[in-house]
């Protein structure tokens, strides 16, 4: 159950009178001190994404959500809704139909592909600014011709080369690009570029941890916030001496 703003003890129809006759001052406040919740949750839940660094791709950011593109970031906002105290409401939002991912960074949970694997960037497909690189692009399938055994087959390119998928020796599928006539190799070296570039990751399923904390930053805020507005509304709703708390 929701905990009232405020709570008062006395006189039921002193205190009626008292809220009849304060109520366009009590909506004032009530709206201002949503207002600052709502400006205060945007600010903290922006700031709460962390940067896209591609120097340290590789490492996870503990709690925090990687900014790659910036669209679930953008997507952070909120407005006060209701024209009388019974109705006022903040309304907080983060997603979008370009950002539907909002729920499992908040939530965590696991992405399952329905068909082919998915195809999750590595470090090379990636630009300084997380963007995929118009060189990583998959194109096909394109169909080539082996000279010397006059053979057909039909293949998926990158700017890099032909795309062949390799095992690891850590059991991952990788998508390896590389140009034509390169030596085919059962596994990816250590140095990648030796036998192509690694550009994709395959995965059958991924699992988010938890780490958007919208729910988190606004209990933050409500705590530090609330008490200030249950306190302008108690300056306003208490009569002149005594009779409230």
């Amino acid at each position: 159950m929701t905990k009232s703003l405020v709570e008062f003890h006395g006189n039921a129809d002193a205190f009626a009178k008292r809220l009849e006759a304060k109520s366009k001052e009590i909506e004032k406040a009530g709206r201002r001190g949503l207002t600052i919740i709502t400006e205060d949750w945007i600010k903290r839940q922006k700031k709460s994404f962390a940067k896209f660094d591609l120097s340290s791709y590789d490492q996870s950011v503990p709690g925090h959500v990687r900014s790659r593109r910036g669209r679930l970031r953008s997507s952070v906002r909120g407005s006060v809704k209701g024209t009388t105290l019974k109705n006022l409401r903040a309304r907080l939002m983060v997603g979008s139909k370009w950002a539907p991912y909002a729920r499992i960074q908040e939530e965590g949970g696991t992405i399952t592909s329905r068909g082919k694997m998915m195809t999750i960037p590595l470090k090379a497909a990636l630009t300084g600014s997380g963007k995929i690189k118009a060189k990583a692009r998959i194109e096909g399938p394109t169909v080539i011709r082996n000279k010397k055994s006059g053979k057909s087959r039909k293949v998926w390119t990158t700017g890099f080369g032909i795309n062949r998928v390799i095992k690891t020796k850590a059991g991952n599928l990788i998508i390896v690009s590389r140009p034509p006539g390169k030596t085919d190799k059962k596994t990816v070296g250590r140095d990648n570029r030796l036998f192509g570039t690694a550009l994709y990751v395959l995965k059958r399923k991924v699992t988010l941890k938890p780490r958007l904390g919208a729910y988190k930053n606004l209990q933050l805020v409500v705590r530090k916030r609330m008490p200030r507005l249950r306190g302008a509304i108690y300056q306003i709703l208490a009569p002149p001496t005594g009779g409230g708390r």
